[in-house]
C-alpha cells in the first residue's frame, strides 16, 4: 500500500477572514482525499481550533528575535503587570520593509523576508510531496513555502490589487503553479507579470454548498434583524471593515435611501480597523435606527438567507466569497460593477451591477424594494444556477499527485 501524499499548507490564522475560512474548507477537502496534511503557520489558538480539522497536524514555528517578529508582521505582546497588550505594527512593518527594498534588487531579492525565515526555528526539514502557500497577499508565508523542500509547489493570488507583489515576486519562480481565484485576477496577473504566465491558472476557491445551506437553517434571534411589523426592505452585507471593502459607500447609500423615503433595515456583519470610523459615519448621518454594525458572528447565514437583498460595495475583489454565499442562499445581490462580480452576477437577472456611486446603488435597492415579483424572479434564477465555481476540478488533484505532466 502506497504512502499517503504529504501536503504542507502555509496559512496564517490571526482572524476569521475570507482567506482563513477558505483555508479551513481547503484543509477539509485535502483531508477527505486521504492526504497527510500539515499546516505551517502562526495564529490565534481559538481561530486554529475552529477552522483547522482536528486530524490535521499543526506546526507553529518559533520566531527568534523581536526584529524578525516586527518585520514579518507577527503579533508583538507587551506585558504590563497582569495586563497584556498586543501592539498593532502592520503599517510600521510594511514601511520598514519598503525602506529595506531600497537597498536591493526587489525583483529577485527580499532581504526582509529572507531575514525573517532565517530566524524561524521548528520548520519541517523533511521533504513534502507538495507545499501550498494558500496565504498569498505578499505575506511572509510565501517565503516560508519557498524555503520548505517539496517536489511540487503552488501559491495563490487572491485579489486583483498587486501592491503586495514586491514582497512575493522574488519567490514566485520557485512555484510550479500560481493559482488565481478568478478569470479577472488571472488576466491582470498575466498582463502585469507575463514572465509567470505559463504558470498561472484559474482555480476558484471551493465552497461547501450543503454546509452553508444547512447553517442558514439554524435558529437565531430575529433572523431578519427587525420586528415582525416592518414592511420595508431588509439588507445584509458581510465584509471586513477595511478600506478595500468600502463599507463607507454602503453608509452613503443608506443615507440616499433615507432621503428617498425607502423603508429599510441594513445589517453589516464583520469587524476591522475601520469600525470606529464607520460607526461615527452612521451616527453623523442619523442612520442608527436603519443601519447596524453587528460585528463578527459565528453564523451570519440565516440573516443572509432571510434578507431581501445582499449588498457588496467593494472597491476590488479577487472573487468575492460573500457574494457567492449570498447567491448560494438565493438572495438577490446588488454590487459594484467590478470584474470579479461580473463573473458571478447576471445583471438584471440574479442581481444588479452598479457604478461605485451611492445614488446608483440606492436606485437599484429601491427597485427591488418596490417590486417583490422581481425579487422572487431573481431568487428563482439563483436557485436554478449550477455554477462550476464551488468545487475543485480533477486537474488540480492531478497536479498535487504529480499526474499532470
Amino acid at each position: 500500500m502506497s504512502e499517503p501524499l504529504r501536503v504542507a499548507v502555509c496559512v496564517r490564522c490571526d482572524n476569521r477572514g475570507g482567506v482563513e475560512v477558505a483555508a479551513g474548507r481547503v484543509l477539509r477537502l485535502l483531508e477527505g482525499r486521504g492526504y497527510d496534511v500539515t499546516v505551517i503557520g502562526q495564529g490565534r489558538e481559538d481561530v486554529i481550533h475552529e477552522l483547522i480539522p482536528k486530524s490535521v497536524r499543526v506546526v507553529r514555528p518559533r520566531i527568534h528575535g523581536l526584529a524578525a517578529r516586527f518585520i514579518g508582521n507577527y503579533p508583538i505582546y507587551v506585558h504590563l503587570g497582569a495586563k497584556t497588550i498586543r501592539l498593532r505594527t502592520g503599517r510600521l512593518s510594511s514601511l520598514a520593509r519598503r525602506m529595506l527594498r531600497l537597498f536591493g534588487d526587489t525583483r529577485n531579492l527580499n532581504v526582509s523576508y529572507d531575514y525573517v525565515v532565517r530566524h524561524f526555528a521548528g520548520l519541517p526539514e523533511t521533504t513534502f510531496d507538495v507545499v501550498l502557500d494558500f496565504q498569498g497577499y505578499g505575506c511572509v508565508e510565501t517565503a516560508i513555502a519557498a524555503a520548505i523542500p517539496a517536489l511540487r509547489k503552488a501559491t495563490w493570488v487572491h485579489d486583483a490589487e498587486f501592491g503586495w507583489m514586491p514582497e512575493s515576486h522574488p519567490y514566485l519562480h520557485r512555484f510550479d503553479r500560481i493559482f488565481c481565484v478568478s478569470q479577472s485576477v488571472k488576466q491582470v496577473m498575466d498582463s502585469r507579470y507575463p514572465e509567470f504566465s505559463t504558470r498561472t491558472s484559474v482555480l476558484y476557491t471551493p465552497i461547501d454548498v450543503k454546509a452553508i445551506r444547512k447553517k442558514a437553517l439554524e435558529q437565531v434571534a430575529s433572523p431578519r434583524g427587525i420586528g415582525v411589523d416592518f414592511d420595508g426592505i431588509t439588507i445584509v452585507t458581510l465584509a471586513r471593515l477595511s478600506p478595500e471593502k468600502n463599507v463607507a459607500l454602503a453608509i452613503r447609500t443608506a443615507a440616499e435611501l433615507h432621503k428617498m423615503g425607502v423603508p429599510f433595515r441594513w445589517l453589516v456583519f464583520g469587524d476591522g480597523s475601520r469600525r470606529s470610523h464607520l460607526g461615527r459615519m452612521i451616527a453623523n448621518a442619523r442612520l442608527e435606527g436603519c443601519m447596524t454594525l453587528c460585528g463578527s458572528v459565528d453564523n451570519p447565514y440565516p440573516y443572509v438567507a432571510n434578507a431581501d437583498c445582499y449588498v457588496q460595495t467593494s472597491r476590488s475583489e479577487g472573487f468575492g466569497l460573500a457574494v457567492q454565499e449570498a447567491r448560494i442562499l438565493g438572495t438577490p445581490v446588488v454590487a459594484t460593477d467590478i470584474p470579479a462580480f461580473r463573473e458571478q452576477i447576471r445583471d438584471g437577472v440574479t442581481g444588479f451591477l452598479c457604478e461605485s456611486d451611492a445614488k446608483s446603488i440606492a436606485s437599484a435597492i429601491a427597485r427591488l424594494q418596490a417590486d417583490p415579483e422581481m425579487r422572487h424572479d431573481m431568487r428563482r434564477a439563483l436557485q436554478e444556477e449550477n455554477s462550476g465555481q464551488t468545487h475543485w476540478p480533477d486537474p488540480f488533484y492531478a497536479f498535487l499527485e504529480g499526474k499532470d505532466a
